[in-house]
């Protein structure tokens, strides 16, 4: 069956919610639904927001703190000064930088110039930003520090680029400005309009990848604008609101949120990792926009300071914990909002009620006394989380539910620019990742003969619809193996459909474990169970055509070495037999707890590593998603002997 989001049982839904969109708080004339281009964007909130922060960027330069009038006025700026150094209309430009309210004016100022910007982090490897200038056949760069530039430089005169620019200090050469020089070259020549179309490139999105050279995903202003036009039929912000912005701007999730909340007249916030713990106190944002691993983050850093409590203490708010957790349950059993047990009996979902009833009381009073104090970790002022990227694992879920803080899940590809399904606050059905945005059509097909499945059966996830790419850049055989004819993308990934049209996933197809005895096994949730142990930071699990899985661990050393007498090990060698059985039975322990676990995804063997995934060693993308491949291939020694032992 595919699911279309203007079909009749959801136009009822979608009309309900039209208030809430973002032609509402446009208020007037302006309407994101007539812009042909996302640069028409800044002129109109100037004139709605004129006085309203847009941006603050506490780790720059307080100077670059912008209202939206100041903000559009930048821009153009920025825009006129690009065309002085002779950008012409459908050129490319590479940005490698980090987040700023100087990447966002230079974003927006390309393509209010006309052009069209390739984007990376300036932290990716210099092989991989040096393939992405030459590919996207870029004419210019910016880049974030005089730094990069040196880095960069080697590999530079080869290109004869029209112009360097750099957004955070200065540096000297031929054809080199600051960013203050393009401003300045733009407050003396006039800008010069440029016809933009709406199916016009804007930009094109390199894909961080797990394997293989990155491949350039072609969005539309078209593209861009659909997130724009219809985030609000789902989220409801209000102007004024403050968010702050964590993740890497230049990836899809993020940029296009951004966007979404800048056009409802918000303030962004620029913070990092370091600080946005901090930031959650000093700036007490209303909304962040996060992937998974920040959420557990901020969990883990929770269950840290608990564990600090008299033992007494912790007893006591475990049980609460508990109580609600069983509240929680109960609530969504009767209100047919769980996940694992989806259109139960009434009199199922009487008992429920009455359940929940009873301890509606203790939960109440958890939340004012106990709870309370745990959600200032993100502040006073917090509303809403947005959470895309990946799967949030069901503790994490029920942690947030618990102490009252609503974590909205979404889904989308860097291809579908990205967001194609958010969760509905009113009908928010935790482990599923939401309903498709409005024009935005799903269907679940089998894997092998690609005919469209029922309702409730798994496979793989194809969509169409007006935030879909269109195609990558000069690399027409990669755009023919993920759209077929009829404008559907394959997305990879493997999931099923409610009755009520909630996509739920379990997995990536490429990810996908097959066992020597032809079982198959998705580790994404096999994975999250396992993190729920106090003593895993990260896993990744291992197995492809052995008999049982195996897993590659990062400890949590602390919890470990709190409990390592008593439990009679010695950690100066991770990998003794007492410390990876006790870690074995403890993974095995929080697996077998799952409500649909089965007796194969169990782990027969394990290997401890001191490393953490990261970013930095290359074994995270710059979404902090697992490169399997990469990991696999950095300890497959170690793996090889594992399953070698074992078997």
């Amino acid at each position: 069956m595919v699911i279309n989001s203007t079909d009749s049982k959801l136009t009822g839904n979608i009309a309900s919610l039209e208030e809430n969109s973002v032609t509402k708080n446009l208020n007037g004339p302006v309407s994101p639904e007539n812009w042909q281009s996302m640069p028409e964007m800044w002129d109109c909130l100037a004139k709605i927001y004129p006085n309203i922060t847009a941006t603050k960027d506490p780790y720059h330069d307080s100077s670059c703190d912008f209202t939206y009038a100041e903000l559009a006025e930048e821009i153009k700026k920025f825009a006129s000064g690009l065309q002085y150094l002779e950008l012409k209309q459908g050129e490319k430009v590479s940005i490698f930088s980090e987040n700023s309210s100087r990447w966002l004016i230079a974003d927006q100022g390309i393509m209010k110039a006309g052009g069209i910007n390739a984007v990376r982090s300036s932290s990716a490897p210099i092989e991989e930003l040096i393939y992405i200038l030459k590919h996207s056949d870029s004419t210019a760069l910016i880049v974030e520090t005089p730094e990069i530039y040196q880095k960069l430089l080697p590999y530079l005169k080869e290109l004869n680029l029209k112009f360097i620019i750099t957004l955070w200090g200065k540096t000297s050469g031929d054809n080199i400005y600051s960013f203050d020089d393009v401003i300045l070259f733009g407050k003396k020549h006039a800008l010069k309009p440029v016809n933009i179309l709406i199916n016009d490139i804007a930009t094109i999105i390199y894909t961080s990848g797990t394997t293989g050279e990155p491949k350039g995903a072609m969005l539309s202003h078209g593209n861009l604008l659909h997130q724009i036009n219809h985030f609000g039929n789902f989220i409801e912000i209000k102007p004024k609101g403050i968010t702050l912005s964590i993740l890497p701007v230049w990836h899809a999730y993020e940029r296009s949120c951004c966007y979404y909340l800048f056009s409802v007249g918000t303030t962004v916030i620029y913070t990092n990792l370091r600080n946005f713990k901090q930031d959650f106190l000093t700036y007490k944002p209303n909304f962040m926009v996060a992937v998974p691993r920040l959420w557990e983050a901020i969990y883990i850093g929770v269950q840290q300071e608990l564990n600090k409590k008299s033992a007494s203490k912790q007893k006591l708010i475990k049980t609460l914990f508990n109580i609600s957790k069983n509240y929680a349950i109960a609530k969504r059993t009767y209100e047919n909002l769980n996940i694992v047990n989806l259109n139960p009996p009434i009199k199922e979902r009487i008992i429920a009620f009455i359940k929940a009833g009873i301890l509606l009381p203790i939960h109440k009073l958890s939340s004012i006394f106990v709870y309370g104090n745990l959600r200032k970790v993100l502040g006073s002022d917090f509303i809403k989380g947005i959470c895309g990227g990946g799967a949030l694992a069901g503790h994490l879920e029920d942690f947030y539910e618990i102490i009252g803080i609503e974590i909205l899940v979404g889904y989308g590809l860097t291809e579908t620019s990205p967001v194609l399904t958010v969760c509905n606050p009113n009908f928010n059905l935790k482990g599923s990742v939401g309903r498709p945005l409005p024009f935005t059509q799903i269907k679940v097909v089998d894997p092998e003969t690609f005919n469209t499945l029922p309702i409730g059966q798994k496979g793989v996830v194809f969509v169409s619809g007006p935030q879909v790419m269109q195609g990558y850049y000069k690399n027409p055989e990669a755009t023919a193996s993920v759209i077929d004819s009829q404008g559907w993308f394959n997305t990879g990934d493997i999931g099923w459909l409610t009755d009520r049209d909630d996509l739920t996933l379990t997995g990536r197809i490429k990810d996908l474990i097959v066992l020597s005895n032809g079982e198959k096994v998705e580790p994404q949730p096999v994975e999250d169970a396992c993190l729920q142990s106090p003593y895993v930071k990260q896993i990744m699990l291992t197995g492809q055509d052995q008999r049982s899985l195996g897993a590659v661990v990062v400890p949590d050393i602390d919890a470990l070495e709190k409990h390592s007498v008593e439990l009679g090990f010695n950690l100066s060698d991770l990998n003794n037999k007492k410390v990876t059985d006790f870690m074995q039975k403890e993974l095995n322990q929080h697996i077998k707890n799952r409500s649909n676990y089965r007796p194969y995804e169990l782990i027969s063997t394990i290997r401890l590593v001191s490393e953490q995934f990261s970013v930095d060693n290359g074994l995270l993308t710059q979404s902090f998603k697992i490169k399997r491949s990469v990991i696999v291939e950095r300890y497959s020694e170690m793996i090889t002997e594992m399953f070698k032992s074992f078997n």
